[in-house]
């Protein structure tokens, strides 16, 4: 999935999340644009600092060194041409350096979503 949009810069769209770790929030709808990080590598990261099982299909990341979603962000959207495409997740702190923020991979869960709501499942019959 991610190899849909691995090296793209899109936004990521958060609510009421803080530009910084432990920050206050602010008062205005925030955005960054963010790159996704190739699978193998986020992997590596994830397993190198002790975070365990990466899932390929289900999870995405990104990282660029300043750039992050924040405390708050969680549930948030990730946005490829006005697509959804990832749900935040988790990530260690905000825009840490060689951490990557970890996002559910939206066509990996879609067939699920559309079976638990019922949304979309029309288009299908």
């Amino acid at each position: 999935m991610a190899g849909l949009c691995e090296g793209g810069n899109e936004p990521a769209g958060s609510l009421k999340a803080s530009k910084e770790e432990n920050g206050k929030a602010p008062d205005v709808l925030q955005q960054v644009s963010l790159s996704v990080l190739n699978t193998d590598k986020c992997m590596k990261i994830l397993q190198d600092r002790g975070f365990g099982i990466y899932n390929h299909y289900g999870q995405m990341c990104t990282l660029e060194d300043g750039k992050d979603v924040c405390q708050g962000d969680s549930g948030g959207p990730f946005a490829v041409d006005g697509k959804l495409v990832g749900v935040v997740s988790w990530g260690e702190g905000c825009g840490r350096q060689e951490m990557p923020g970890v996002y559910s991979a939206i066509p990996y869960f879609h067939r699920w979503v559309e079976d638990v709501t019922g949304i979309g499942s029309a288009d299908r019959e």
